[in-house]
């Protein structure tokens, strides 16, 4: 389960503060996540570890999971292989029409500079002549 920072942090916050539930929720963890590496101290002292057993917790399990595992009701498992392909498919049909977008926006930049390029020259140009002309005045009137 990811939740955004802010998102986290409030949840964190709701569950905090009753190390009884830390052998549990690592315990949660430990079974969401079988080869997590944590530290040896966790298992050992899983009181003196609950806040930081259950703020990584948070990146696995969603905070309903969490207390109905804390109430003895085992936790759903949301790990939906075919819900994730959809989500993922969605994402990527939203970056396939972001990347269309900026393509597009790309060309009407590139036809811009060229036509803003394009004016340049001849007032490049329309300056050469005016000049030409100038000093072709200058040397009539001498």
């Amino acid at each position: 389960m990811k939740y955004l920072f802010n998102e986290k942090i409030t949840h964190y916050n709701r569950l905090k503060g009753n190390d009884k539930h830390a052998q549990k929720d690592l315990s949660l963890l430990l079974e969401l996540q079988p080869k997590l590496k944590i530290n040896p101290s966790w298992v050992r002292f899983p009181e003196r570890y609950a806040k930081q057993i259950l703020y990584l917790l948070l990146d696995y399990a969603s905070a309903e999971d969490i207390l109905k595992n804390r109430n003895g009701k085992q936790p759903e498992k949301k790990n939906d292989p075919d819900k994730e392909l959809k989500e993922t498919q969605a994402e990527l049909e939203e970056t396939k029409d972001t990347l269309e977008d900026v393509q597009i926006e790309l060309e009407e930049t590139k036809e811009a500079l060229q036509e803003a390029q394009l004016q340049a020259d001849e007032a490049e140009e329309r300056a050469s002549e005016a000049k030409a002309r100038l000093e072709a005045e200058k040397k009539k009137g001498k």
